[in-house]
């Protein structure tokens, strides 16, 4: 190959990847400007003294939040301080968050979770990402305590991010990523490789329910558990799957481009879904190594019509002043409740009048 043809090679190449990059970071929002939302629908106030409240999922017949909550940037600094599940009452004015984890004989730091309600049987379930691996645990709530039931494992859980409860003992859950090395992590998300995945387990045994997903993250049921909906992260999409009760098998229905970096997902009475993004995602990690390092927030709802046409509507949109790197938002009666990832604090939102 003469010269001028090395040198032609080389200018395309330069050529592609600076097209690459660019589209990278307009997808990655780095070109956004992110201001606070004028008339915005809520006012909140901050809710303090409580570590890393990445996931929130609402009682709505207790009046009760159950929070996860993990001291992330502890572990950062090689110190694993245990995690917990708080509660919340809605009822209560000024009310505090309470730590109801019980003394458990593992280690415990939760990430994504879910209730499952039936009459007055109400479980949690948590993933629970410990040294010695991933596991799902199940706790029964009663008496204002989680009473710890059982811990569930299987090789396909290899990178669990959040969890959808089926029924008492079944469940879905989310791989973010397929390779699990630093290294493997890092190369698939900045190539935005789909090597995410959905596992589902039936009670009995795990399967693969949903494979080729750029970073599955949040993941939730319909209210007539007919449709699941997952959060692709890096793929900047709600997707939807038509779910066959009996089986549990999915059969993916539609891809909804959402603009924007979507985290957990919360489904209201309604059917409504509330789900928490990142509108400038290359901000998180700094914000996680720097709280100084603002990284901007943003809740979203999608609304499904009768025909299948749906409407997504902003309701929280923040540069990070008032929460940095929100990871989750869920709604019941006039009040949202936005969490995050690692600052100690989330936010108690009310409807304006």
């Amino acid at each position: 190959m003469t010269g001028k043809k090395i040198l032609t090679w080389i200018v395309i190449m330069l050529v592609i990847a600076v097209i690459f990059t660019v589209k990278l970071l307009h997808q990655a929002g780095v070109f956004k400007t992110i201001e606070p939302m004028k008339n915005a629908p809520y006012a909140c106030s901050r809710v303090t003294d409580i570590p890393g409240p990445e996931d929130i999922v609402i009682d709505r017949a207790a009046g009760i939040a159950f929070i996860s909550s993990d001291d992330r940037r502890a572990a950062l600094r090689g110190k694993r301080v245990p995690g917990a599940v708080y509660r919340y009452r809605l009822t209560v004015e000024h009310a505090v968050p309470e730590n109801i984890t019980p003394a458990l004989a593992f280690e415990f730091h939760p990430l994504g979770i879910d209730l499952y309600r039936s009459g007055e049987t109400v479980r949690l379930f948590a993933v629970n990402i410990r040294a010695d691996g991933k596991y799902i645990e199940i706790f029964d709530y009663r008496d204002g305590a989680l009473t710890h039931v059982e811990s569930l494992h299987s090789d396909l859980i290899t990178s669990p991010n959040d969890i959808a409860a089926a029924g008492p003992r079944s469940f879905y859950v989310t791989n973010d990523c397929g390779l699990t090395s630093p290294l493997g992590r890092t190369v698939e998300n900045y190539l935005k490789l789909p090597l995410g995945s959905v596992v589902h387990f039936d009670g009995a045994r795990f399967t693969t329910a949903a494979r080729r997903l750029v970073f599955a993250n949040g993941i939730a049921l319909s209210p007539d558990r007919k449709r699941l909906f997952v959060a692709s992260m890096l793929g900047r999409s709600l997707e939807v799957y038509d779910r066959d009760p009996a089986q549990g098998t999915l059969d993916h229905s539609a891809s909804i481009d959402l603009g924007t970096c979507p985290d957990n997902i919360s489904v209201d009475d309604t059917g409504a879904l509330w789900i928490a993004a990142h509108p400038q995602v290359m901000k998180v990690l700094p914000h996680r190594d720097n709280p100084s390092l603002l990284s901007p927030s943003q809740v979203l709802t999608v609304r499904f019509g009768p025909d299948g046409d749906f409407r997504i509507t902003d309701v929280y949109v923040d540069p990070g002043t008032g929460i940095s790197a929100s990871s989750v938002g869920a709604a019941t009666d006039g009040r949202l409740l936005i969490g995050t990832i690692f600052d100690p604090m989330f936010l108690d939102c009310r409807a304006r009048k």
